[in-house]
């Protein structure tokens, strides 16, 4: 799933740690996209992994497609509404432009967000719960 470095140099960063996300998000061409987001980084680390994989529902002749992506994961400070906000940013493996957004709302909370760091106006759920 996730490759480990074979010399552990960083071991001030604190042990590794995984943390499982998921949710059903809504979208315009199908009844929703299911999310399931796992997040490797070191404990005392901002910045670490990702593998993301959204299933969007009954999208081909009622059936689902999903699609799987991997990359880096940062910690941003700050969003336009709220200056001590923390955004994780999910930067694409090769794909420069594909970057998903994530406002951290609580240990349990992460909501999706649009490239301008701004939560969806709709009233429909964006968020995705911790599952373990």
């Amino acid at each position: 799933m996730f490759s480990q470095p074979q010399a552990d140099n960083d071991a001030h960063l604190g042990a590794w740690q995984e943390l499982h996300y998921e949710g059903l998000l809504p979208a315009a061409d199908c009844p929703g996209i299911r999310y399931a987001l796992t997040l490797r980084h070191r404990e005392h680390s901002g910045d670490g992994t990702f593998q993301l994989q959204m299933t969007y529902l009954e999208a081909e002749d009622g059936k689902d497609v999903t699609f799987s992506y991997t990359g880096r994961r940062l910690t941003l400070r700050g969003t336009s509404s709220d200056a001590d906000a923390t955004v994780w940013q999910l930067l694409v493996d090769g794909k420069e432009k594909d970057v998903f957004n994530f406002l951290r709302e609580d240990d349990q909370t992460l909501t999706l967000l649009n490239k301008d760091f701004e939560k969806n106006d709709s009233q429909l759920n964006y968020s995705l719960k911790r599952t373990e």
